[in-house]
């Protein structure tokens, strides 16, 4: 049984350390989304402040963002094995409204479509975004 669950809120490695939800999870990757406590204001996101309750529950210091851009395949070795804590489902939902057209292409990636994302932590499509 996998130690991953959608809804799971976990750090990562990508561009470094960071946090995620992971919003589907494959028996070979995940597709998650990951925080940043930068806000751009050219791009669509979700903000959890700290003081609320899904700041509170996430464990948040400052205030933190969530981008569609920032929706990416990764591989199970990036992912660490214990789990921070379950992400409000409100929020999950939200988040997945969020990133539905990144989902769409990455909840069905096979093959060397697949081995690619996987390689590269991102679509091009994300990487040119950050």
């Amino acid at each position: 049984m996998s130690p991953y669950k959608a809804g799971d809120w976990r750090s990562i490695k990508l561009f470094g350390n960071h946090f995620a939800v992971l919003l589907y999870v494959d028996p070979h990757y995940v597709v998650v989304i990951y925080a940043t406590s930068t806000y751009r204001s050219q791009y669509p996101c979700i903000e959890v402040l700290p003081g609320t309750a899904d700041g509170r529950r996430l464990g948040l210091q400052l205030p933190t963002y969530f981008y569609p851009q920032n929706c990416v395949a990764l591989s199970l070795a990036k992912i660490d094995q214990h789990k921070l804590q379950s992400c409000p489902l409100q929020l999950y939902m939200r988040l997945r409204e969020l990133c539905q057209g990144q989902l769409a292409k990455l909840e069905n990636l096979r093959g060397a479509d697949l081995d690619q994302v996987l390689l590269t932590g991102a679509t091009n499509q994300n990487r040119s975004a950050r």
